[in-house]
């Protein structure tokens, strides 16, 4: 997140996002961007491969929820660790197999 002072520049994407806050959930246009530059980090781990009202609508539940971005940051990188140790179904079937004997 920024430091007090600071000015966080957001893309074309990050501001729709911010627009789809204020247009479908309600919110002030200063609110909704404060809450995209709060999530920031977590938007642009995710990139910008959904509509900008999916993204919205997932921060916009995230806050209501209590989830903070670290706690969102540390689940996606809980996520990618479990599949970089997964060596997928080949190496499950060929265990099995083996076992079965």
């Amino acid at each position: 997140m920024a430091t007090p002072g600071t000015r966080v520049r957001l893309s074309a994407y990050e501001r729709g996002i911010a627009e789809a806050l204020v247009q479908g959930w309600n919110y002030e246009p200063l609110a909704a961007r404060e809450l995209v530059v709060e999530y920031i980090k977590v938007i642009r781990r995710l990139g910008g491969y959904e509509p900008c009202t999916h993204y919205a609508a997932l921060i916009d539940r995230a806050k209501r929820a209590g989830h903070t971005p670290s706690m969102w940051i540390q689940r996606i990188v809980d996520i990618e660790q479990g599949e970089a140790m997964d060596r997928g179904i080949g190496e499950e079937q060929s265990r099995h197999y083996l076992q079965s004997k």
